[in-house]
C-alpha cells in the first residue's frame, strides 16, 4: 500500500537558500498527518537530527543539483526503509523533473511546487533569450505532467496558470496582498530587529488563523491547514511559513 510523500530538494534547512526554507515548513507540516522522507543530495548528522520526524535521506552526492539519473538511487534509498510514499514531490525545476521521474517509475503521483519565473528573473541575472527560452520550456513541461501544481504566491498563480493546459489548473498557497497593505508591512518589519521581525510574522500568522476560525496552531492541525485527506491521499497544501 502506498502511504506518505517522498520529497526532493538539494539540502535540508534554512541556511541552504529560500526553497530549501520553504520545504523545511513544507516537510515539517507533512509530517504530523504521514510518514515523510526528504531525498536530498547530502545529508550531515546534525541535518538529519534537525529534521526530527522527517526521515533524510542522502544521495551521497557531491553534485550541487539534483538530475533525473539520480531518480533510481532515490528510489533505492526509499525501498531499504520500506517506504512506498503515495505523493512525491518536487519544487519547480530544481527538483520537479527527479520527482516527476520517481513517481513514474513507482507508479505515484507527483505534486509540484511552482517557485519562479525564469522568464523574469533569468534575464536579470545576464541569460541569453534563448537560455531564458529553454529554461521556461523546462517549468513548462514539468508543470504539465505534473498531477498537481501549487503556485506559491497569487503572482506565481498567474505564471503557473500560463504553463498549464486549458484542462489543468493550480492552487495558489497564499492570498493576494494589497500593495498597501504590503507597504505598511514592510515598512514595520525594517524598522525591527531580526527578532523581533520574526515573532510579528508569527503572531501576523496567529491572528489570521484565530481570525478564520482556527485555534490550533498550523503543525499541530495538519489535516485541516494543510487541506489534506490522506486516506485519498489528496494533497491540496495550505501552508503558512512559520
Amino acid at each position: 500500500m502506498h502511504h506518505g510523500f517522498a520529497v526532493f530538494t538539494t539540502r535540508w534547512g534554512a541556511r541552504f537558500g529560500g526553497i530549501n526554507t520553504f520545504n523545511v515548513d513544507l516537510c515539517t507540516a507533512l509530517a504530523e498527518t504521514a510518514p515523510v522522507w526528504c531525498i536530498v543530495l547530502i545529508a550531515t548528522d546534525d541535518e538529519s537530527e534537525a529534521a526530527g520526524r522527517v526521515s533524510l535521506l542522502s544521495l551521497t552526492s557531491e553534485a550541487t543539483e539534483l538530475d533525473v539519473a539520480m531518480a533510481d538511487r532515490a528510489l533505492a534509498l526509499l525501498a531499504a526503509t520500506g517506504a512506498k510514499p503515495r505523493w512525491f514531490i518536487g519544487h519547480d525545476t530544481v527538483s520537479g523533473g527527479i520527482a516527476l521521474t520517481a513517481a513514474g517509475k513507482a507508479n505515484a503521483r507527483c505534486a509540484v511546487f511552482h517557485h519562479m519565473a525564469p522568464g523574469i528573473y533569468k534575464s536579470i541575472e545576464g541569460y541569453s533569450p534563448e537560455q531564458v527560452a529553454t529554461k521556461r520550456a523546462y517549468q513548462r513541461d514539468i508543470l504539465r505532467r505534473a498531477d498537481q501544481v501549487f503556485a506559491v504566491g497569487p503572482s506565481l498563480l498567474k505564471s503557473a496558470s500560463d504553463h498549464l493546459a486549458e484542462d489543468q489548473f493550480a492552487r495558489s498557497l497564499f492570498d493576494e496582498i494589497s500593495r498597501e497593505d504590503m507597504a505598511s508591512w514592510i515598512g514595520r518589519l525594517r524598522a525591527m530587529s531580526v527578532p523581533e521581525a520574526v515573532g510579528y510574522v508569527r503572531d501576523m500568522f496567529r491572528q489570521a488563523r484565530a481570525a478564520a476560525g482556527a485555534t490550533e496552531p498550523v503543525r499541530a492541525s495538519a489535516p485541516t491547514a494543510l487541506g489534506l485527506d490522506v486516506s485519498e491521499s489528496c494533497v491540496s497544501v495550505m501552508v503558512s511559513p512559520l
